[in-house]
């Protein structure tokens, strides 16, 4: 059996690799000896075999345009098959038309120049240029009587068209990228003069100078571009995560008697975009009743969803309100983030929690426009501050935001030399996260992402709320200069300050004490410092300058840094299984897909598990859903625990879970999957108060020896795992072994 395999693998590879090089070699020695005018059976066998090949081929070319197949290997190699074979046929059809007269030359002088022109590797257009022209060669050395200068201006052509056509189409594809390189400087030159308008009219800078209306104009033009865009990356999450009919904003007007669309993401032309009573309908209802709401199982006839103006046939519902806290411990409603959909698949409490989110979000977003025009108004003549702020809105991840924040202090003021962060984790512990200083780069790298001791000034910092030391750090006694702890110490500084990071919207208007409030949250602490002491000068105006900028500056920073760690989170829960902590089926995919892709670029061996837990309603039923629950923790904790590293382990659905396995052959997947099976036998549970245990019945399939692609590959792992269900469960069945 394992001999007929590789004697079936060498047919596979001499057809791939060698067969179309035969045939055509085949063609040219035939044309050469004159066998295909005469019929004889060699020239018509080579011919027959030479138009079959070129069938073939331009099928399995077109193959390439379906998803199956377009990162399949060996492309280079069926291109330049295919264009072997179209150059073979054409002289075929030359040879049988009348050679040298015949009336279809101008079709294959046609045919090299799009191929010159289509093809990306030259080395494939010289192997065409040098096939066309040895065919034109042997097709005349039989009949030579002396120089030919007709055979000469054939073969020139031969040269001529593809390379000039390749010329030309380059040139062409060169000024196109010249055109659109020239368009997108100037949509990039627009967009920066744009943006210096409107953060260079906020700053009040020297050198442009506009009225307060005019500025105030610009900087309100700038927040609502930042909130549009904000709004808009987190609509195209939603639609992504929650595969909506229609996921929407709606804010409230300053008189709260109205409701406006904002911005939605729907497959409807009829949402209403003029205002509506905010008292109408389901979102009515739910700024009245200030919690989320949903409804699944929607008649046609139901008329609560009036943000439509002709309501499509929807099934399910879920809206959550948008609150704004005041920093009092109050909220106060802005509007409500909605979801529907037309397949009635209701919305689960995941979905649920990534709306409630995402409408925190917004509000942070309008938060964090309103720091900048805060900021803007203090300091408006403070152009680096500006240009740190604009660095920071557009930067979502967390290590980049605080690299930005560090850089953007040591920045500001020359003498800065030394800049740290350090953000409270849990509530109980304080990580320093980030810090820069070539002085103390040892220092840095010794207690980078340690915990700080309590004993120390960033600590007390957290407690009061407030920027300290109050005094001058070098009028300080050394034994009291800690703003790391004793343990991590820190020297070299004569200048030092830490700053409050507040939780956004703590900060009250007019707070140039730093006084902490009642309800303020801070998440960590700014430290700058300087080896030289005139960095806070013993100008006390000066001093609280440059406090009032750095203290607004850890405020902006506090902002960027929530919304990074949320962003973290709702691409988290987009992709995560809430119960298991798996990932769920929607990274699954995401993940096969690169998985597939590497497996057949590299030519290497992918497996795929599909598993299901066996009577798992049986648990359900006989010890309840919470029980349940915590069977499929377990299972997932175990498959995780038992999967090496580089497999990927996922919950595809229910009590179904899927692990990827690269670089796993057959017998490999049979024997993991093995392990699997046979720890999740061992496990015990408890319900009722009695103990059970379960089994699990595994599916697999291998690529490429079974599978050739995605789909491919997860349907043949779930008809073995259909087998194994319906013969007796509680076993392991590859996809090749379902005959035997």
């Amino acid at each position: 059996m394992a001999l007929g395999r590789h004697v079936a693998r060498g047919i596979r590879w001499f057809e791939r690799r060698l067969l179309v090089e035969l045939s055509v070699f085949g063609f040219a020695v035939c044309v050469g000896l004159e066998l295909l005018v005469g019929g004889q059976v060699a020239g018509l066998a080579v011919t027959l075999l030479l138009v079959v090949m070129l069938i073939k081929r331009t099928i399995q070319v077109l193959g390439r345009m379906g998803p199956g197949r377009v990162d399949a290997p060996d492309k280079i190699l069926e291109f330049m098959q295919l264009e072997m074979l179209l150059v073979s046929t054409g002289y075929l059809l030359i040879l049988l038309t009348g050679r040298p007269e015949s009336p279809l030359y101008p079709l294959l002088f046609a045919l090299l120049a799009a191929i010159g022109g289509l093809e990306a590797r030259a080395r494939n257009v010289w192997v065409v240029c040098l096939l066309a022209a040895g065919l034109e060669a042997l097709s005349v050395w039989v009949d030579w009587r002396g120089f030919d200068w007709g055979l000469m201006v054939r073969l020139g052509a031969i040269g001529f068209f593809p390379f000039m056509s390749r010329m030309m189409l380059s040139a062409l594809a060169g000024i196109t990228r010249q055109q659109a390189e020239a368009a997108r400087q100037h949509e990039r030159e627009r967009n920066r003069r744009e943006a210096e308008e409107y953060r260079l009219l906020s700053s009040g800078s020297a050198a442009v100078s506009f009225p307060d209306e005019q500025r105030r104009e610009y900087r309100q033009r700038s927040s609502l571009k930042q909130l549009e865009r904000g709004i808009g990356n987190l609509m195209d999450i939603l639609q992504e995560a929650l595969r909506p009919h229609t996921v929407a904003v709606f804010l409230l007007s300053t008189d709260e008697r109205s409701i406006r669309l904002k911005d939605a993401r729907s497959e409807s032309d009829h949402l209403l975009r003029e205002p509506m009573l905010s008292g109408e309908g389901v979102i009515g209802a739910i700024l009245k009743q200030g919690h989320s709401i949903s409804f699944d199982h929607l008649r046609d006839s139901y008329s609560g969803l009036s943000y439509y103006a002709e309501r499509p046939s929807l099934k399910t519902f879920m809206g959550v309100p948008i609150l704004e806290p005041d920093g009092r411990g109050h909220e106060h409603l802005r509007g409500v983030l909605l979801a529907d959909r037309r397949v009635d698949v209701p919305f689960g409490e995941d979905d649920e929690r990534l709306l409630m989110v995402a409408a925190r979000e917004i509000v942070r977003i309008r938060q964090t426009e309103q720091v900048i025009s805060d900021m803007d108004e203090v300091k408006s003549r403070t152009k680096l501050f500006f240009d740190a702020a604009k660095r920071l809105s557009r930067t979502v991840n967390l290590q980049e935001v605080l690299h930005e924040v560090l850089e953007s202090v040591c920045g500001i003021y020359e003498d800065t030399d030394f800049a740290a962060i350090a953000l409270v984790e849990d509530e109980k512990s304080l990580i320093l996260e980030g810090a820069l200083g070539d002085a103390q780069e040892s220092w840095i790298e010794e207690h980078k992402h340690k915990a700080i001791p309590k004993d120390s000034l960033c600590w007390l910092t957290i407690k009061r709320g407030e920027v300290l030391p109050l005094k001058p750090y070098h009028e300080m006694a050394k034994d009291q200069r800690h703003p790391f702890g004793r343990s991590m110490k820190i020297g070299g500084l004569e200048s030092l300050k830490c700053f409050p990071l507040k939780k956004a919207g703590d900060a009250q208007a007019g707070d140039t004490g730093y006084e902490s409030q009642p309800g303020d949250q801070v998440i960590g602490t700014l430290v700058v410092g300087s080896s030289r002491r005139h960095l806070f000068p013993e100008d006390l105006a000066k001093t609280q300058d440059r406090v009032d900028l750095l203290y607004t500056l850890a405020m902006m920073a506090a902002t960027n840094i929530q919304n990074a760690q949320r962003y973290q989170t709702m691409e988290r829960m987009a992709t995560t299984d809430g119960l298991t902590g798996l990932h769920n089926h929607r990274r699954f995919q995401e993940m096969l897909d690169l998985s597939v892709a590497e497996s057949q670029r590299y030519e290497r061996p992918l497996s795929m598990l599909l598993t299901d837990i066996d009577h798992f309603k049986n648990v359900n039923d006989t010890y309840g859903h919470p029980v349940g629950d915590a069977v499929l923790k377990r299972v997932a904790r175990v498959l995780s625990d038992l999967a090496r590293t580089s497999d990927r382990v996922c919950r595809y659905g229910g009590e179904e879970f899927t692990i990827i396995l690269p670089e796993t052959d057959r017998e490999g997947a049979v024997r993991l999957a093995e392990r699997f099976r046979e720890a999740i036998k061992e496990q015990t549970f408890e319900g009722n108060g009695e103990r059970f245990s379960i089994t699990m019945s595994l599916g697999a399939c291998t690529m490429p020896d079974l599978a050739q692609h995605k789909q491919e590959l997860i349907d043949r792992s779930d008809q073995a795992l259909y087998y194994a269900k319906n013969n007796g469960r509680d076993r392991t069945v590859h996809y090749g072994d379902m005959g035997a």
